[in-house]
């Protein structure tokens, strides 16, 4: 019975948002890579939603209830979903100049065999998941002590569920963002009980997500192979599956910041104004799942800022801003109601010592010592030098209508990385411990982006089947003039 409940409450959720999608993207044919797409990106705005709903509904009054959560889910989200459908008007995107693009051949069951093999991994990713949460299905430290324990408040607490954000709580952030602890209080409601299994599945879901955004969207914008290649270069990277098991919000929040570059992509190069305002909406749930978010859209802000300066056409761009922003609002609102309305002040800002700041800024030993750690964590967690490698083998070529998108790709990453990297430096905390506790994380965040910009960066790798249908004497008998045929009607 948990099993089928647990089920029915992602359903909801997961397949309203699936149907949102379409009318939000370019038009593309019904590949399999179009329906990876509008599927792996449904189920986080959907899950996103309802824990949006949720906070809404308890904010507005003393406790809910299954009933009373599942007949407002079932009236906003059919009534969203219909109106997505019925007003679906997008247009197919314009094609940019290919660029330069290896190309190889190899016989049909070769490509048939990388497909089964990138299916099989991606079945070997959730048999890893299982197994990780049954070591530790509780998942690790921030899981039992932040995220899982804020969801119980939310749960348990009936009309004390406010004291989650209790100053006497500051060991445990009650200022963090409640995406996760809210989508779990949701489906806790659902079960009637706090089950243990169900965080684990919510992180599944993210995790599975996360592989599926970065394969189905490079898929469409650079070819399979790329896509695939890139799903696997994630899939088989070790740290990524045990965050993702952990339970923690790096891997959603990863999620959901991928989710945005790739709807930035994709609005940027087809000037879709609804797909930009589904990245807003996707880079408004990454502020409700971390308070890393905020750097995320300070980023975003900035790079478009600067971009928008040297653009032709500024007054577009400005209008296409509002489209974002007016995607972002919901969940920024919720945001804004939880930091003023609820949660104290963050520990950083207590801390926050402007004389204690400027004495670390000018030591060159916390410098060297947070290099030294990202550097260890570039080369033995993310294996990074592959990508190196690679870049070697393939070569750089953009295409040139997309030159500008990818470069804003990169500069927004940068612009994270820098803000990570700065906090570190000015942090009050032991730095050693800080960065053992916390860099890993960080970092994983980044790297599903980072891949899909690396591999929307690198020369095209295209393989083609063998035709067996083509006649391998034709070149020889077109490069001795007539066939057969021809000469014995010329006789």
């Amino acid at each position: 019975m948990t099993f089928l409940v647990t089920v029915f409450s992602f359903v909801l959720p997961v397949v309203a948002g699936t149907l949102w999608i379409p009318s939000f993207l370019p038009r593309v044919k019904g590949t399999v890579a179009d329906w990876g797409f509008r599927i792996s990106i449904g189920v986080g705005a959907g899950l996103g939603a309802g824990s949006l709903v949720y906070f809404f509904l308890l904010s507005t009054s003393a406790g809910v209830s299954a009933v009373r959560v599942f007949l407002f889910e079932a009236v906003l989200f059919s009534s969203l979903a219909f109106l997505a459908m019925r007003y679906s008007k997008v247009k197919t995107p314009e094609a940019s100049p290919e660029p330069d693009a290896k190309v190889f051949t190899a016989p049909r069951w070769v490509l048939w065999t990388f497909g089964v093999v990138f299916f099989s991994l991606f079945a070997g990713v959730i048999l890893t998941e299982v197994f990780l949460t049954l070591d530790r299905p509780h998942g690790g430290w921030d899981a039992w002590a932040i995220w899982n324990l804020r969801a119980r408040f939310l749960f348990r607490g009936g009309e004390y569920w406010k004291d989650a954000f209790s100053p006497l709580l500051g060991e445990i952030h009650p200022d963090y963002p409640l995406l996760i602890p809210g989508l779990v209080a949701r489906g806790w409601t659902y079960l009637g009980r706090d089950a243990v299994s169900f965080p684990a599945v919510v992180a599944g879901f993210f995790t599975l997500s996360t592989i599926g955004i970065l394969t189905s969207s490079l898929a469409l914008l650079r070819g399979s192979f790329q896509g695939i290649l890139a799903g696997v270069v994630l899939a088989c990277t070790p740290i990524f599956l045990l965050h993702g098991a952990s339970q923690y919000a790096d891997v959603p929040f990863g999620y959901y910041m991928l989710a945005t570059f790739a709807l930035l992509y994709l609005a940027r190069i087809s000037k879709s104004r609804r797909a930009m305002s589904l990245a807003g909406f996707t880079m408004g749930l990454a502020c409700w799942t971390k308070n890393e978010g905020v750097i995320l859209l300070g980023a975003l802000t900035a790079v478009y800022f600067v971009y928008s300066l040297y653009s032709s056409v500024r007054g577009q761009e400005i209008r296409r801003a509002g489209w974002f922003l007016l995607g972002a609002l919901p969940p920024l609102l919720a945001l804004a109601y939880l930091k003023f309305g609820l949660a104290p002040p963050s520990d950083m800002t207590n801390e926050f010592n402007l004389a204690a700041v400027l004495k670390r800024i000018v030591e060159p030993t916390r410098y060297l010592e947070v290099g030294a750690a990202v550097v260890r964590e570039a080369i033995f967690q993310l294996h990074l030098p592959l990508l190196a490698v690679y870049l070697l083998f393939s070569g750089i070529s953009i295409r040139k209508g997309e030159r500008g998108a990818v470069l804003q790709l990169w500069a927004s990453l940068l612009l994270i990385f820098a803000s990570y990297f700065f906090v570190y430096i000015i942090t009050s905390k032991p730095l050693a411990w800080h960065l053992g506790t916390s860099l890993s994380r960080l970092m994983m965040q980044l790297f599903p982006s980072l891949l899909f910009s690396f591999f929307l960066t690198a020369t095209t790798v295209i393989v083609q089947a063998v035709d067996r249908r083509q006649d391998p004497a034709a070149p020889e008998s077109g490069r001795r003039g007539k066939s057969p045929k021809n000469r014995r009607g010329g006789g």
